[in-house]
């Protein structure tokens, strides 16, 4: 049996693309409310802290609570004198994110079978195929028949199916660099 070799990332994460974007939202329409910036508190229904914008898109405002970060769309955000709020509690919105991190997991889970293509982070690039998966580690065999073997923390599943948190250039030369697989291990 050929050995996999090993390639571990560091801080190789994959999460909803929005979750990671910092960009800027589009300038508001005329008489339409301004978006709150990264670092803003939101308050929920209670007036109680819910939480800090992590990252804002014309799509979402992902709000870091401390224990889940949450895209929301702009919309479910507004302003008042205190500040930024949302029309929901803190742990309404915790249940929710915790939910939909779970059906992610799951969904990529079921994604993960032998032969599956892995595409890169662009989500259309192909750099190889699932050959296993387990609780922790995704072995693929690349474009070039390299196995590697990742964390599945890297992994995510994406519009066209399981995607990876590099580009293919970055994938290819993080495997042009790993040692070559030794018999036996």
């Amino acid at each position: 049996m050929k050995a996999s070799t090993y390639l571990l990332a560091a801080g190789l994460m994959i999460a909803p693309a929005i979750a990671s974007a910092q960009t800027a939202p589009a300038a508001p329409a005329a008489g339409q409310a301004a978006a709150p910036a990264v670092g803003d508190t939101v308050y929920d229904s209670t007036g109680a802290t819910m939480g800090t914008v992590e990252a804002v898109t014309p799509q979402a405002v992902v709000i870091n609570t401390g224990t889940v970060k949450v895209p929301v769309p702009p919309t479910s955000v507004g302003k008042d004198a205190k500040g930024w709020h949302m029309a929901m509690t803190k742990a309404d919105l915790e249940a929710a994110g915790q939910q939909a991190q779970a059906a992610q997991q799951a969904q990529l889970k079921s994604a993960l079978t032998p032969g599956a293509q892995v595409h890169a982070s662009d989500g259309t690039t192909v750099i190889g195929t699932v050959k296993a998966a387990d609780d922790q580690f995704v072995t693929l065999t690349s474009s070039s028949g390299r196995e590697v073997k990742l964390p599945i923390a890297g992994f995510g599943a994406g519009p066209n199916g399981v995607v990876v948190g590099m580009t293919a250039e970055q994938f290819n030369a993080a495997v042009g660099g790993a040692a070559a697989p030794t018999p036996g291990n």
